[in-house]
């Protein structure tokens, strides 16, 4: 019920639209508005160019409201990004949203939860992280996904070899497929959203946009 509560609240152009919920024999069912377009993830081979960065533009714009009313979505990935046919960028599946403002104080969040490759340090790390950043880094993956159809990481911990030389700054991460793809313009997009520190990663986007 929980998803159904905090989504009901949430209006904004870049958020699939909750038209209404049921309970029947205790099964909570959605009605959400249609997206003939599919996901991101079905659609990353032919998303290009101006197209991939008008898509990137319309999700962070769908985050910043999420955040504006004190809801951290905590599972950004392709697969909950989707498309209508006018082009419009949805963000859906709400399941694991999350308040993380309270009494207009900010709180921190726990569980690890999300998919693993596109979870923030942080949330690997735990037990308890701030809302807003986690976004953040999870948009950073989505972003470096649509600029190389790859993705950085399998995850973000010490453990994975990739991961670990981007925290180390190691140059020889820039010769490897497929950030040797990134344009040196995705590349400053992608040193702000995947910082490790999350402080820097938040106030670093705030300048940025």
């Amino acid at each position: 019920m929980s998803e159904a509560i905090i989504h009901f609240q949430m209006k904004h152009v870049n958020i699939i639209n909750l038209h209404c919920w049921e309970r029947v024999d205790n099964k909570l069912t959605l009605f959400m508005e249609y997206c003939s377009g599919g996901d991101i993830k079905g659609n990353i081979d032919r998303i290009k160019g101006k197209e991939a960065l008008n898509y990137f533009s319309q999700l962070m714009d769908g985050v910043a409201y999420l955040h504006s009313r004190g809801v951290a979505h905590r599972d950004l990935k392709p697969e909950n990004l989707l498309l209508t046919a006018q082009k419009v960028l949805k963000i859906a599946d709400l399941g694991l949203a999350e308040v993380f403002l309270m009494n207009g104080e900010e709180v921190q969040l726990t569980g690890t939860v999300g998919s693993r490759a596109f979870m923030a340090p942080e949330v690997i790390k735990g037990p308890t992280y701030y809302g807003p950043p986690i976004d953040l880094w999870s948009s950073g993956v989505v972003y470096f996904n649509l600029m190389t159809k790859g993705r950085p990481w399998e995850q973000a911990a010490p453990e994975d070899k990739i991961y670990k030389m981007w925290h180390d700054k190691d140059e020889e991460l820039n010769t490897l497929i497929p950030w040797c793809w990134l344009s040196e313009s995705c590349r400053s997009v992608v040193d702000i959203l995947l910082e490790p520190d999350p402080q820097k990663r938040l106030c670093g986007w705030k300048k940025h946009r």
